[in-house]
């Protein structure tokens, strides 16, 4: 089985190459990135994967967020170029953890041996991290906990993701949220939770947004309702609301344990635990990665030795 992964950025230098290293550790055997107009390092980072022969590095430079356009395009190519045999559309703050009954991490691999040859989609429901105040640390060691429920910070239920398999005229659409194609039908059983860190610090939520949603105003290709979070924030920086909004969506102390106390937020180390088992030096902020060809041998570690890396 051969997963390639794709993946569009714009300025995510904080957790691109922790993002890519997790995956590869999960059994991803090669990415096919999209760098769109970064310069806070991001497009260095993906150029190093691509010299190591694990990634094809694209560039876009229009400045329009036209995802669909150009996720569908590395899709394709994942089909007809790479040799997929399953497609996973993500974005740098996601990671796709495949998982047991039991809770506990296994590889993308085994997650999806056992997919029935009639099923062409795997839905993937996804859960928000709490958004965090920077405080000198890497994002991993500071967002520890997450809606208990797939809701976003102000409640609203979130659209579940799809990976697919490879297919040479798949179509993607605003979001990665469905894929046409003939592949088959669509499984949903939780096999593969997304774990989701879009609020790392209020600076890199404000520069998200300033860049993302000034580029949704420039794309005349997709219908003005998509986007409408991105577009809303970008709003509300204009009107100086911004940093009134970020202190309303991050949680005091106080908060944030009477969350824990009665359930609507869950300690969840299942990301940093993985991080410090496949790469040690994560802890300290990205670093060259580890050559792929250990990765089952760090996984099988990991989990030996932590069976249960989340409270929920």
């Amino acid at each position: 089985m051969r997963i390639v992964m794709t993946l569009l950025v714009r300025d995510e230098a904080d957790i691109v190459a922790d993002m890519l290293d997790a995956h590869y550790a999960l059994g991803v055997d090669h990415v096919i990135a999209t760098d769109n107009l970064s310069v806070d390092g991001t497009d260095a980072i993906l150029q190093r994967y691509a010299d190591e022969g694990r990634l094809t590095l694209r560039r876009e430079t229009d400045d329009t967020y036209a995802q669909a356009r150009w996720v569908s395009a590395m899709a394709r190519s994942a089909a007809t170029d790479h040799g997929a045999d399953w497609v996973i559309n993500a974005d740098a703050d996601e990671f796709w953890l495949p998982s047991a009954s039991d809770g506990t991490v296994t590889d993308l691999p085994t997650a999806l041996a056992d997919v029935p040859d009639h099923v062409g989609v795997v839905e993937v429901r996804r859960w928000n991290f709490v958004a965090r105040d920077g405080d000198g640390r890497p994002w991993h060691e500071r967002m520890r906990w997450r809606y208990a429920e797939p809701v976003n910070h102000e409640g609203a239920p979130l659209a579940p993701k799809v990976l697919h398999r490879a297919h040479p005229e798949a179509q993607l659409f605003m979001g990665n949220h469905w894929v046409e194609h003939d592949a088959g039908a669509t499984l949903a059983d939780d096999r593969i939770q997304l774990l989701h860190f879009p609020m790392r610090s209020y600076e890199q939520l404000v520069g998200k947004v300033l860049k993302g949603g000034a580029a949704l105003e420039n794309n005349d290709e997709i219908d003005p309702a998509l986007g409408i979070g991105w577009r809303t924030m970008l709003t509300d920086h204009r009107e100086g609301r911004m940093e009134q909004q970020w202190r309303a969506w991050v949680p005091t102390d106080d908060e944030l344990d009477a969350a824990v106390a009665d359930g609507s937020i869950v300690e969840d180390r299942r990301v940093a635990e993985l991080l410090r088992r496949a790469r040690p030096a994560a802890a300290s902020g990205p670093t060259t990665s580890p050559g792929a060809a250990s990765w089952r041998d760090r996984l099988r570690a990991w989990r030996a030795s932590s069976p249960d890396t989340a409270s929920s």
